[in-house]
């Protein structure tokens, strides 16, 4: 169980700002765990406060719990934990004109000391610092999977630069991405059409304004056969050796680039019965 103390004297209440926290111990583990968090934040801003040059009277903190302020809680109709307001001085050379206390919100500003200093900033009208002390072990554990992050790079450097300056990876990268650009895509991305439609079971939807998300697959891959057969007539058909075999390559792949070409112009023409190409079929 905590010990929860003033911090500083809570005497002259009404001539100074006063900041009070209470902070319910005999609650449920929920409860306990926000208080637990939110305590050692509190006590940070209390002691920046005190070593910023900043008159300390301005502005006392302090902290009271459920055991100890029973009559408080229920004068202030307090049922939960943590709860913190902040007392603006009634009377002397900071009074204000509004004395009613300020409730601070951890629900929208968070159980941070940055956040309550920026709460008390305003309030104040000068600056309440938060100087946290440096955390080594963070600083050595960023350092250690830095060092760690650089070892594996330059482990693996020599297959990075193999793929990086392979032409093979970079001409499928580059056939891929063409593909799924002029297949219509985007398109489909931007404008969410449905796959096919049900009513009919059509895969094509007439019309160049309008497109069905099946259209696009049809189209990558008749695309990325015309590409893949005009690839196989420059790179591997001239590599057969036997004349016999490579002259039926020819004759092969070529029957598929026009074959699939005849298959695309159907399909525009499909779309919109005024296209004026045609081939075979």
């Amino acid at each position: 169980m905590f010990e929860y103390t003033v911090l500083i004297p809570m005497s002259t209440f009404e001539k100074y700002s006063f900041l009070m926290d209470k902070l319910i111990l005999q609650v449920n583990h929920i409860l306990f765990f926000l208080i637990r968090e939110f305590d050692p934040e509190f006590r940070l801003v209390a002691k920046d406060w005190l070593g910023s040059g900043n008159v300390p009277s301005r502005l006392y903190f302090g902290v009271l719990d459920f055991k100890n302020g029973r009559e408080i809680y229920a004068k202030l109709n307090l049922n939960n934990a943590p709860t913190l307001f902040y007392f603006p001085p009634t009377t002397g050379q900071y009074a204000k004109e509004i004395s009613e206390p300020d409730r601070y919100d951890f629900n929208r500003r968070g159980f941070d000391a940055e956040s309550l200093a920026s709460f008390l900033s305003h309030h104040l009208g000068t600056q309440v610092p938060v100087n946290r002390p440096l955390n080594y072990f963070g600083i050595f554990i960023t350092i250690f999977f830095t060092l760690a992050g650089l070892a594996f790079l330059k482990s693996i450097y020599p297959i990075v630069q193999n793929l990086i300056q392979n032409k093979s990876v970079w001409t499928t990268f580059s056939l891929i991405t063409i593909f799924i650009m002029i297949s219509g895509h985007m398109w489909n991305h931007i404008r969410s059409p449905p796959y096919i439609i049900p009513q009919n079971g059509k895969i094509i939807a007439p019309g160049f304004s309008s497109q069905l998300g099946i259209e696009s697959q049809i189209v990558a891959i008749l695309y990325g056969s015309c590409a893949f057969s005009v690839v196989t007539l420059i790179i591997s058909v001239p590599k057969i050796e036997d004349k016999t075999k490579q002259r039926f390559g020819v004759y092969f792949w070529m029957g598929i680039l026009v074959a699939t070409f005849s298959v695309l112009f159907a399909l525009f023409r499909q779309k919109n019965s005024g296209y004026p190409f045609r081939l075979f079929i």
